[in-house]
Formats: C-alpha cells, sequence, structure tokens
C-alpha cells in the first residue's frame, strides 16, 4: 500500500534516514522542518534531504501551517524535536516538543479524514529515571509529549505508536551529544574530557538502520499502537566504544586516562526488546562493531567532516 507520508523533522538525523527509505518504497513523503540554524547551518537545507520528497520549511509551533501540511497525509511520523538539552531554555524545549505535539494531535482531530496513524520516536526507560537526562527540561517536555499523544490514541481510539529508542548512532547525527559528542571529543585529542567523573555508563547503542526497519515496522504493523522499546538489546560501556573508536578512527592517543573512571559508579541504560519483538516482529540486526567501523568511514568524509567543523564552530 503507498502511503501519503509526512515526517515532522525529516531534514534531521533521524528523520532524513526515515524518508531515504520511504522514498526508496515508493512512498509519497513530505518533509516539514524548521531547520533550527544549531542544527542546520545557515538555516539551510541539508545536502542529504532526499530530493524526490517534498520540502516545506515550517514550525511545529505554527497551528495553521501543520494544520495545511496534515489535511491528506495518511501516515505522520513526527520527528520535530528540541533535544540539545539546556535547562535555562525552558520555553523553546516546552514549544517545540509540548505545543508542538498538542498542535499535531489538534490537527488531527480537527482535520476531516485525515491520518489513520502517529508514529513518534522518544526515548528509553521514561518510566524510570535516566541519569543522562534525569531532572531535565528535555525529560520532562517528553514525558508530556508521551502522556499527551497516548491519552490522545485511549481516548479517540486512534493507533499511535511510541518507539523508545535507546541512543541511536548513524551517519548525519550530532557532534554535540551523546556518542557523537565522544567522537568529536577524540577527534579533537581531548580524552579526559570526554567522560563524566562520577559515572560509568553501560548503554545501548543501536544503529539507525535498526530504527528506520522498526518505525517502517510500525507503519505497516497491525497493531492498534502502544509502546515499544528500540534498541540492540546489547549494553557497552562508553570506555570500551571510546577505545574502538579510537582503533577505527586510527587515532594514537594515550588511553590511559580513561582507567580512572573504571571504578566510578554504574549506571546502566538498556532496553527491553520482548515486546517489541513478538509483537512488532522488530529484529535489530546491525551489531556495534560493524556499525562503528562505518561510522568512522563516514567521520573522515567530507560530510562527516563538515558536521565536525560546525560542531567545532558552536562549541
Amino acid at each position: 500500500m503507498i502511503e501519503n507520508v509526512l515526517v515532522t523533522g525529516g531534514a534531521g538525523f533521524i528523520g532524513s534516514h526515515l524518508v531515504d527509505r520511504l522514498v526508496s518504497l515508493g512512498h509519497q513523503v513530505s518533509v516539514f522542518d524548521c531547520l533550527d540554524p544549531s542544527v542546520h547551518n545557515d538555516s539551510k537545507p541539508p545536502a542529504w534531504l532526499n530530493p524526490k520528497a517534498y520540502f516545506i520549511k515550517g514550525d511545529v509551533t505554527d497551528y495553521s501551517q501543520l494544520k495545511r501540511v496534515i489535511k491528506d497525509k495518511t501516515v505522520i511520523f513526527h520527528f520535530a524535536c528540541r533535544k540539545h538539552d539546556s535547562n535555562y531554555e525552558i520555553k523553546r524545549f516546552m514549544d517545540t516538543n509540548v505545543t508542538g505535539i498538542t498542535n499535531l494531535l489538534q490537527c488531527i482531530f480537527d482535520t476531516e479524514n485525515c491520518c489513520r496513524k502517529l508514529i513518534l520516536p522518544s526515548m528509553i526507560g521514561l518510566d524510570k529515571p535516566r541519569a543522562l537526562h534525569y531532572g531535565s527540561t528535555y525529560l520532562l517536555s517528553k514525558r508530556i509529549q508521551e502522556d499527551a499523544a497516548l491519552q490522545f490514541g485511549k481516548i479517540f481510539k486512534f493507533p499511535v505508536f511510541i518507539l523508545r529508542n535507546a541512543h541511536v548512532y548513524g551517519e548525519r547525527f550530532s557532534f554535540s551529544e551523546g556518542l557523537g559528542y565522544l567522537i568529536y571529543k577524540l577527534m579533537e585529542n581531548k580524552v579526559e574530557k570526554a567522560f563524566s567523573s562520577r559515572y560509568d555508563f553501560f548503554i545501548d547503542f543501536v544503529g539507525v538502520s535498526d530504527v528506520i526497519n522498526a518505525n517502517i515496522i510500525a507503519m505497516n504493523s497491525i497493531e492498534k499502537g502502544g509502546i515499544f522499546e528500540i534498541g540492540s538489546g546489547v549494553n557497552n560501556s562508553l570506555i570500551f566504544i571510546f577505545k574502538l573508536l579510537s582503533r577505527y578512527l586510527k587515532k594514537d592517543l594515550d588511553l590511559s586516562v580513561l582507567d580512572n573512571f573504571s571504578s566510578k559508579e554504574t549506571v546502566v541504560i538498556k532496553s527491553c526488546l520482548e515486546k517489541s519483538i513478538n509483537k512488532l516482529g522488530y529484529q535489530p540486526v546491525v551489531n556495534i562493531n560493524n556499525g562503528l567501523a562505518k561510522i568512522a568511514e563516514w567521520v573522515n568524509s567530507k560530510e562527516g567532516l563538515e558536521l565536525i567543523n560546525f560542531a567545532r564552530i558552536n562549541h
């Protein structure tokens, strides 16, 4: 079945990979993105934006514009999100993440015969404290976003799929956070700056292609919605990951400083894939070694180096 799909935030990291896959499957795809300058240099569409997708520059905080965009869509992927965490930007986070989802839900309700399914990415383990974002404005906004979407689905018997992703990595990701931040520090030869002085993290890193597979499965699923965790099912220490990256990126650095972190408090951030496997038929494919080797190739490509330079300017 050919879908008329809307991907909000479709010019970003995960959203753009999803757009590529949807286009390759023959779906009609529209991208709605504000091209936030903190993510997109000079607020211009990135070179990777698929030319076969119809691009609309707009903001999910604008109800009128969003309502015009969704009127003929059959499936909506809501990837528009403010993620670069700052507890000092409460309004910006709430406007994008909370007002954005409430606008979208209101638009769906107000538009006749609009959209048969909503798919929303989220973050793993929102039902328990997550050390990486505990107490943050970002976490608060994502909790509200999830609750609003789930309540809408329950009240109006509308299929809402929330895919709680583990830590996603892949080409086009940001060098300002997560694994991208580790790579940035590695490229800048700042090993000791890459780690928390308090925690030794063990994290489920999931390849972006596995996340895209999960979204396509959710789009085609006969399930009526729900929360599904998406990950690799394997946890790895950040120190182990850093050493692998150093090898794949051919960085000859003194990593003995990492031994100072091995005795720190351990924080495990893992995914539970049982429901996703049994209900959706999701199966992770990318293993961390192959995934990081591919990332290393991309980091040294023209596209990767341009993004590193952009991160350097904005740090």
